[in-house]
């Protein structure tokens, strides 16, 4: 019996228990044994006679692949015959030419496909030989003695049962090959398990037994040199992950910045989610402390969200203040007494008070938009006190009691101060036709402000003021020497009257230009407008668009409804993605392909991966569409029913020298096959296909792109 091998490791393992030392070898040996122990004795006279009389004893051979599998530190090796493996010779070339399925060659741990989806392989430190294998009886080429592997598990089973034999062959099994009876039984299940058991064996299976005839030399076949089996959705897998890494790099070669994306799990409370994030950017903060090395920052919706909430923080900090002291200066200058600066601040806290009061019982929240509350309110409140005291003085000066002066005031400014209230009030409600939530709400508050400081501008302030005034004789004089506004007012009420055509003809004028101008407005939305201009998280998403041009997660959806399953649907799919090839916001992946995903890209990745979907479900291959609808619905069932592939191996164990394995060393592989993203583009209802779903992703850059 003669052997060619090529001895190799396969690199790329799981574990090192799995570091299994692989031989592909061809042999050329006789196509019938001398003798096979089990077969009977006189079954074994008649063939020999009969091999012997035809000549077919020594002179037929057969050319047969095997592959030895050699464990991790083990110094035996288990042959086994390979169903799709041929040999050739190529006399020519002096080649000896070994065939084999690279899927047969998974299933022994060499690139294993699981569906469509597969383990790369990394082959290396080869070498090669020639060995050959002879009986120690029969010193001419040829003939072997085999033993028929049911016969003699079944004698291994009697010898157990025998006190004495038993006992003596456990010791023999112990001494020459670090086993016990237990542990036997366990590896023979195994391998007739995952059907690595053959009919027959014979001595030949026992590498030991083979003589070397020649080794190649080591400058033909350095042990360094690889092949790497790469899957073919492995380069799908590679534009994944450089959508990871930045486009800028170090000095040294190497990309400057990596990228990671977190999903938090989905929740309508907006509490949970700011402190979800909250919780985030502290630990992020904690480690971009604590690793000096490299910067770590974290940026998102939520996060946004946050770093808002405290920036509107601390600008509420500041305006309201800020809003105080400066209608407190005015109210002084123009009045001069602080009785006339303290009332009218007394009725806008209290107004404001009411205001912040009537979101809570509302249950709305106080967000970016909600900032400019406060300044509004207090600008359009204090009006109705300055017009209320203006004229209340007024009265005063002209010689009114206050009493009087309070009355008049309220008769003649009342109603000027109700028709103000009313249209200003009329005004914001017109939000209340906007469909985004927080503008319609933001038009609610301003009213209900605009009510609350007109309430105590025209009944709070004047029971006060009374209450100063009354047991008091106010007497006001006035001054020669008044504000200069009231000067500037003067003098522009008689310019109005010498130049009215031509303030209004200039007005006309005036309002044209605008107008026009007016007409050039573009509409448009973007967060970043509602946004303070220093928050961090923004200008990270900048800094992300610009490094990680790949890496868009903002995506739009198509959604299609209906019977789907049909090539009509297909086909309008797959031209809507070339419809979408010179979208300019489309982002892309860094091969340049467009990064959209639907049932049609699956399909063609599917396809992709395992040629043999084209002819099994009759597919165009030029388009990539089956041809009839029921080649579609069984392609569809075919991916969706594939949607999770699960591979386990249990009741795994088996003991030889120093090397243990069992479940435990090979935990469960459980994984989603390559076309696992289908049901997030597939709709399945009762075993109908409805609704298929295009996922569009977005330019990271779209904002900062021009036009419309």
């Amino acid at each position: 019996v003669m052997e060619w091998y090529l001895t190799f490791n396969n690199l790329i393992s799981p574990v090192e228990a799995l570091n299994v030392t692989y031989s592909l070898s061809g042999h050329l040996e006789p196509i019938h044994p001398i003798w096979e122990i089990g077969k009977g004795f006189l079954r074994n006279i008649k063939d020999l006679f009969a091999n012997l009389k035809n000549r077919s004893l020594f002179n037929e051979y057969k050319k047969e692949v095997y592959l030895w599998v050699q464990p991790s530190g083990q110094d035996i090796a288990f042959p086994i015959l390979l169903k799709t493996g041929s040999m050739s010779f190529d006399v020519a070339n002096n080649q000896i030419i070994l065939t084999v399925s690279l899927k047969e060659l998974g299933t022994y741990g060499i690139a294993s496909q699981f569906g469509s989806f597969g383990l790369p392989a990394k082959l290396s430190r080869f070498s090669a030989g020639t060995r050959y294998y002879q009986t120690s009886f029969l010193k001419f080429g040829g003939g072997y003695i085999s033993a028929n592997t049911s016969y003699i598990y079944q004698k291994l089973l009697n010898i157990q049962t025998k006190p004495i034999l038993g006992t003596l062959s456990e010791r023999m099994l112990q001494r020459y090959g670090n086993l016990t009876w237990e542990e036997f039984d366990n590896f023979f299940s195994m391998i007739q398990k995952v059907d690595m058991l053959p009919d027959t064996i014979a001595l030949q299976d026992i590498q030991d037994n083979w003589k070397q005839a020649d080794i190649v030399p080591d400058d033909q076949i350095p042990s360094k040199v690889s092949f790497t089996i790469v899957p073919t959705f492995y380069e799908d897998l590679q534009l994944n992950a450089l959508s990871f890494l930045s486009t800028d790099y170090e000095p040294n070669g190497k990309p400057s910045s990596s990228i990671m994306f977190l999903q938090l799990t989905p929740t309508k409370d907006y509490d949970k989610i700011i402190g979800m994030n909250t919780r985030i950017v502290e630990n992020i903060t904690h480690l971009d402390e604590k690793y000096k090395e490299i910067s770590i920052k974290a940026t998102g919706n939520g996060i946004i969200s946050v770093q808002i909430n405290e920036i509107t923080s601390e600008a509420n900090q500041f305006i309201a203040p800020s809003i105080f002291i400066i209608i407190m200066a005015v109210l002084f200058f123009n009045f001069r007494r602080m009785s006339y600066v303290f009332l009218p601040m007394l009725g806008l806290v209290i107004s404001t008070i009411w205001l912040f009061g009537s979101m809570a019982v509302l249950g709305m929240p106080f967000n970016i938009i909600a900032v400019a509350l406060v300044p509004l309110i207090m600008g359009l409140g204090v009006d109705y006190s300055v017009h209320f005291f203006h004229n209340y003085r007024v009265e005063l000066e002209g010689g009114s009691t206050p009493a009087q002066a309070i009355i008049t005031s309220v008769r003649e400014i009342g109603t000027a101060m109700f028709l103000a209230m009313l249209t200003t009030v009329i005004a914001f409600l017109s939000f209340l036709t906007a469909t985004i939530a927080p503008v319609r709400e933001f038009g609610v508050l301003l009213a209900l402000g605009v009510i609350y400081t007109f309430i105590t501008a025209l009944t709070l302030l004047p029971a006060l003021r009374y209450l100063l005034d009354k047991r008091k004789t106010v007497l006001l004089k006035r001054k020669p020497h008044g504000l200069a506004v009231r000067k500037i007012m003067h003098i522009l009420s008689e310019k109005i009257l010498c130049y009215h055509k031509t303030i209004l003809i200039f007005m006309i004028i005036l309002t044209i230009i605008f107008a026009t101008g007016a007409t050039r407005l573009q509409t448009g939305f973007d967060m970043e407008q509602f946004a303070p201009e220093d928050t961090p998280a923004i200008k990270l998403f900048e800094v992300i668009a610009e490094k990680f041009p790949f890496s868009s997660q903002a995506q739009e959806y198509i959604l299609i409804e209906g019977d789907i399953s049909t090539v009509d649907a297909l086909t309008g799919i797959k031209k809507t993605h070339d419809n979408l090839l010179d979208d300019v916001f489309v982002a892309k992946n860094n091969d340049g392909s467009q990064k959209i995903t639907s049932i049609y890209t699956i399909i063609q990745q599917s396809i992709k991966n395992d040629q043999t979907l084209i002819e099994r479900f009759n597919i165009n291959p030029e388009t990539g569409i089956p041809r009839t609808d029921k080649d579609v619905k069984a392609l569809f069932d075919y991916l969706y029913n594939y949607n999770a592939i699960n591979v386990s191996m249990d009741n795994v164990a088996f003991v030889m020298d120093d090397f243990e394995m069992d479940e435990s060393m090979i935990p469960d592989i459980s994984m989603e096959s390559f076309n696992g993203e289908i049901t997030t583009v597939l709709y399945n209802e009762n075993n109908r296909y409805t609704a298929p779903l295009i996922r569009v992703f977005i330019d990271p850059s779209f904002p900062a792109q021009d036009g419309n």
